[in-house]
């Protein structure tokens, strides 16, 4: 798996100091962003190992990474604007990352040549949305799982942002080298703003909020003129004594699954209106989630599981299209990848954009609590330490 590595090394206040030759930052190309989702799983040649190193102190910051031929750096100036210069293979690319604070919605956006970004928090929630270039039918989505650590997943882009680095897979036919150095400038901002605020005070995260309510509802009335990607999948997954469970405040799905013997599972809980009540069974090979108005079975096969469901509302039966349930590296991570339909299942995190006309809340909760049996029974057939 290649990697993007953004190592953070805060130094003490002083005087500026070098980082790497001292020379004229050198013009970027005037590539397009390509953001328009290509078919699953982009080839090897697509993918950018990446390894961008940073060190700064409170009056600026520089970083490089040799692979990718991209180094940078910038001011941090009293007047709350990051001025950034980035070498992208020999040219150059200048902008500037600002932190806005209007009355009760701070934004950060970053301008340069050709090419936008504003990263606000959509409101109620720890879903932060990544505006490129002014265009809400193309938007990014960011998850923070705690102050200091986000997970950026869509199709094409595949990040865990903490706080000293940031790690994944960029397809880079979709998100260029001059996105990437963008995106870097900017969440470096972000996590400065969260050490502390203008004020010289504690910054919580967990304040943000959306740029403005206008602009949150114009992005809402975009997406819902499209009938694909129409909702984002944000599903939490928390272990507790004999089970685990899964929160989706977006979705609005809640499900507690509660461990029997022989590795069965009774689940419970509420899916937007629909009371939900049934069972989870089976071993590594075939695991069934049957509740009274859905049905979703996983079967292994080799690295992958063929994922079949249906379900029903209002007595009408529905079925799902297959999906293949990917488990790329072995690790608990799972990967779906299909028309109307891209996800990350992580072990403690299931983010990614749905089509909800093929794919039903009520699927969606049958899915993620299989994903969680398999990574349960993993933990649990691990030798004890």
């Amino acid at each position: 798996m290649k990697t993007i590595t953004l190592v953070l090394a805060a130094l003490m206040a002083g005087p500026a100091f070098p980082l790497f030759a001292a020379n004229e930052l050198p013009a970027l190309p005037a590539g397009q962003v390509k953001l328009d989702f290509p078919d699953p799983q982009p080839s090897e040649a697509e993918k950018q190992d990446v390894d961008i190193e940073i060190v700064q102190n409170l009056s600026e910051y520089k970083f490089r990474d040799k692979t990718l031929e991209l180094s940078g750096g910038g001011k941090k100036p009293m007047t709350n604007i990051y001025t950034v210069s980035a070498n992208i293979d020999g040219v150059d690319f200048k902008g500037q990352v600002e932190y806005r604070t209007p009355a009760l919605y701070p934004t950060f956006i970053f301008k340069g040549t050709g090419l936008t970004l504003e990263v606000s928090r959509k409101d109620g929630n720890q879903v932060y949305q990544i505006l490129i270039n002014g265009n809400y039918d193309k938007i990014l989505y960011m998850t923070g799982t705690s102050p200091k650590r986000y997970y950026i997943f869509q199709q094409g882009i595949d990040l865990t942002v903490d706080l000293d680095m940031i790690s994944g897979e960029v397809d880079l036919s979709m998100y260029d080298k001059k996105f990437l150095s963008a995106l870097t400038c900017t969440i470096l901002r972000m996590q400065d703003a969260a050490d502390k605020d203008e004020k010289g005070q504690a910054f919580d995260p967990s304040k943000m909020s959306g740029a403005s309510k206008h602009k949150e509802n114009s992005a809402l009335k975009s997406a819902n003129s499209n009938s694909f990607f129409q909702e984002m999948m944000n599903s939490f997954i928390s272990t507790k004594e004999n089970g685990f469970r899964v929160d989706d405040n977006d979705l609005r799905i809640h499900v507690i699954c509660d461990a029997r013997p022989n590795g069965r599972y009774f689940a419970h809980g509420k899916v937007d209106t629909h009371q939900l009540t049934g069972t989870m069974s089976g071993a590594a090979d075939e695991i069934t989630f049957d509740a009274m108005d859905v049905h979703v079975t996983a079967k292994k096969d080799g690295n992958k599981y063929i994922v079949t469901g249906s379900y029903q509302i209002l007595g009408k039966p529905e079925t799902v299209e297959p999906l293949t349930l990917l488990d790329k590296y072995g690790d608990g991570n799972f990967y779906v990848y299909a028309d109307g339909v891209s996800l990350k299942m992580a072990k403690d995190l299931h983010l990614g954009l749905v089509d909800a006309k093929k794919y039903h809340r009520l699927f969606l909760a049958g899915l993620s609590s299989i994903v969680g049996k398999i990574n349960a029974d993993k933990a649990a057939a691990q030798p004890s330490k």
